[in-house]
């Protein structure tokens, strides 16, 4: 396999990646990997990529802890792996009057808000917040001294010891250059976006390190002339950029501003003095519509039926699966359950909780539906649809939902909703909790897996899904099924997205986890393994986060190990590469966790042991084992006095052997 260069940052080190991605034959030497922040987190960097990377590109503070790797990723680097650093491009002496403004929300067509960045002007909010009306705001602004507001040449001189502190370190500097060229030569766009001039300087300092020219093997000259060009034609970040007051570029004496020089932002072109009055008048909304939902009209939405409950409100209705009592497999072996600890222990009765009833699993359109934010609530003639009341996200610092009750969801007072309609046929995507794996993989990806079906029979089906991480598990089923933006309506997080018909499915849930689950987790490990292929016959260890693990975790990977199992962490690998593990595992030891989800796709008959922390013990694996054909076992771990619990190796191995002994005609080795 391809050694990998590793970018690990922001938007800096995205911009180097691509054009190292330009250099001639270098694609065929090397895979690249982009480690960035994105909404919902960074998505750690998988194994596999850490072990073949051969270069890692790494912003340096004050991105650590964002962007770049973890101790424990940079652990899985290879000894012969070259970390090459590069300084946060940021240069704050252009834009003194930097300032969050409040006003600047997420719109349509906006996804980060409509002014640059979200950084406003100190001086025109005040102004904006004080004079109501917005005739009298100019001539406000104008009659400010700014040299009263902001001491611009103590501002700079601690922007200088700034860009130089933050480079201290690093293989790659700019500090210097910057400082002795600002003036004369544009090098930055807003105060951390450079232009195409600063890129190519750092640009041309990385191709004169050794690592990266016995990797290209191109003559210098020949690769920092391609650079250049590639900084010119590119244009890097130019059309996202803000403007600089004429008082500031005077004060500094910038050679490359005039007084109508323009600065390009959402496909508008403005001068200072243009965007200074369209700042001073702007209202959230204003030029596209439509305007938020008054707080009143949704301060409090009623919980309404079930979809299987609507009866003649939806029309077009659909089985998936019908209604059908699951009998849930005998449990192999248990050990360790303590009702005083585990409060859910009686949900692990055989007795009591042998089988459970599936209802009918259907999809159904309902005309003048709302999507209510991004984890997929539905509203329908004033109330808030059932099957949607699920795992949202919830409290002060949601977008929406402020509060859930059993009967009602309360809004956040004040957010401004805003409205958006879509034509057309469109299908509910999404489920709340839709950020989490098992979530995820039992509520939502179903719903994807039926909208393909839909789409054969419905002409014009769209899909209505949040922004997701381009590479994010989430992003990789849709990519499995062919799921592309020309049949995304995308939805924002506090968009009330208003439609003619919405196809929506009946609630997927946990705890009567519907048959259709596993018959969609089958469909998708069929598109993520087309071609017939040698089964590798592992045993696997799923090991959980390392947050929740037991006092002896290592000595459960080590014990395990000697008995011939692989430990693996699922949270590092691709969609597909889970997949994959599960198919050929022919034994699986998994900590209840996130993993538990991918017992959907492992062969019928593999042997499975669940490892339980004390107070954890419920039926979500024996539910999923018991629709996959697993026999199913388990055992919990023992509490300790100082909080913490430890798993018994001796148990641990006696269980494997009899549930060996009792699917297979092999025992476990001592």
């Amino acid at each position: 396999m391809k050694p990998v260069i590793i970018g690990a940052g922001s938007c800096i080190i995205e911009a180097v990646l691509k054009q190292f991605a330009e250099v001639p034959g270098l694609l065929d030497k090397v895979d690249f990997h982009l480690s960035q922040i994105v909404p919902g987190g960074r998505v750690p960097v998988p194994p596999n990529i850490l072990a073949r990377a051969t270069i890692l590109i790494e912003e340096a503070a004050p991105w650590q802890g964002s962007g770049t790797l973890t101790g424990e990723e940079r652990g899985l680097l290879a000894e012969t792996c070259t970390t090459i650093t590069v300084p946060t491009l940021h240069f704050n002496s252009l834009w003194p009057l930097m300032t969050e403004d409040p006003r600047n929300q997420p719109e349509p067509g906006a996804p980060y808000g409509r002014i640059p960045f979200g950084m406003g002007d100190r001086i025109a909010l005040k102004i904006v917040q004080s004079e109501s009306d917005p005739a009298k705001r100019r001539a406000l602004y104008d009659a400010v001294d700014l040299a009263s507001v902001a001491n611009l040449a103590r501002s700079h001189e601690l922007e200088i010891r700034n860009c130089f502190a933050r480079e201290q370190g690093c293989d790659v500097r700019v500090a210097a250059y910057v400082m002795s060229h600002f003036r004369e030569k544009r090098l930055y766009y807003t105060h951390n976006h450079p232009t195409g001039t600063l890129m190519y300087f750092v640009l041309a300092q990385l191709y004169a390190l050794p690592a990266i020219r016995d990797l290209v093997k191109r003559p210098y000259d020949q690769m920092v002339t391609a650079a250049q060009k590639w900084a010119i034609a590119s244009n890097v970040f130019g059309g996202e950029e803000a403007p600089v007051h004429p008082k500031v570029a005077a004060h500094f004496g910038l050679q490359w501003w005039h007084p109508d020089h323009r600065y390009p932002w959402m496909d508008q072109q403005r001068n200072f003095s243009d965007w200074i009055d369209w700042y001073l008048r702007f209202v959230p909304h204003s030029d596209t519509e439509p305007a938020p939902l008054p707080p009143a009209e949704a301060e409090t939405i009623s919980v309404g039926p079930y979809l299987v409950a609507i009866g003649d409100a939806a029309s077009d209705i659909r089985v998936l699966t019908p209604q059908t009592e699951i009998a849930r497999v005998a449990i192999t072996v248990q050990d360790g359950l303590d009702p005083t600890v585990a409060l859910q222990s009686k949900l692990m009765s055989q007795e009591t909780n042998g089988h459970y009833a599936a209802l009918a699993t259907l999809v159904g359109a309902l005309r003048d539906a709302i999507v209510l934010g991004e984890d997929g609530l539905v509203v329908h003639a004033g109330q808030l649809l059932g099957d949607t009341f699920r795992l949202f996200d919830s409290g002060p610092n949601a977008p929406v939902v402020r509060e859930a009750t059993a009967n009602s969801l309360i809004l956040q007072s004040g957010v401004p909703t805003t409205r958006r309609h879509e034509a057309g046929p469109l299908f509910c995507g999404v489920a709340g909790g839709w950020r989490d794996y098992t979530l995820w993989t039992i509520a939502s990806m179903p719903r994807l897996v039926a909208f393909c079906a839909l789409r054969a029979t419905i002409p014009g089906l769209r899909v209505v899904l949040p922004q997701f991480s381009a590479d994010g598990f989430q992003q990789a089923t849709l990519d499995l099924l062919g799921i592309g933006p020309e049949v995304i309506a995308e939805i924002g997080a506090t968009e009330a997205l208003h439609t003619d018909r919405l196809y929506v499915t009946s609630a997927l849930d946990l705890w009567q986890f519907s048959p259709y689950g596993y018959l969609a987790a089958q469909q998708i490990a069929a598109l993520a393994t087309p071609a017939p292929r040698a089964r590798q016959r592992r045993w696997v260890y799923l090991r959980g986060p390392d947050q929740r693990a037991a006092r002896n975790a290592d000595a459960v990977s080590g014990a395990l190990a000697a008995a011939s199992f692989e430990t693996i962490r699922m949270d590092g690998m691709t969609l597909a590469d889970q997949i994959a593990t599960m198919r050929d595992a022919e034994c699986i030891v998994v900590e209840h966790g996130p993993a538990i989800a991918n017992l959907l796709y492992a062969r019928r008959g593999t042997p499975v042991l669940e490892l339980f922390a004390p107070a954890d013990p419920q039926p979500l694996g024996w539910t999923i084992a018991s629709q996959a054909g697993l026999p199913y076992g388990f055992v919990a771990g023992r509490p300790g006095s100082d909080g913490g619990y430890e798993f018994p190796l001796p148990i641990i191995h006696a269980a494997l052997g009899q549930m060996l002994l009792a699917t297979t005609d092999r025992a476990l080795g001592a």
